[in-house]
């Protein structure tokens, strides 16, 4: 599959893995390059790139496909089944 030459916002969200807000936080800092086409929020190939190695290098723990089950707190007051 061919790389397109830019995404549009929705496309970005989920060829990514992040959130609306996130990509919406970056572009206002700078650090992720859009243009408006229209009412459209285009983000080309190049910058994805660019801001998805930039963001995994500084969150290596929060990569799209790094993510690790989460472990539930007991409930207070209750004990497991092996403190009984």
């Amino acid at each position: 599959m061919t790389e397109p030459i830019a995404y549009t916002l929705p496309d970005f969200l989920k060829r990514f893995g992040v959130s609306r807000s996130t990509a919406y936080r970056e572009i206002n800092s700078g650090r992720l390059e859009a243009r408006k086409r229209g009412s459209r929020t285009i983000i080309t190939s190049a910058a994805a790139q660019a801001c998805s190695i930039a963001f995994r290098l500084s969150n290596p723990s929060r990569s799209p496909k790094a993510t690790l089950p989460r472990k539930t707190p007991p409930l207070a007051g209750r004990r497991s089944e092996t403190e009984k």
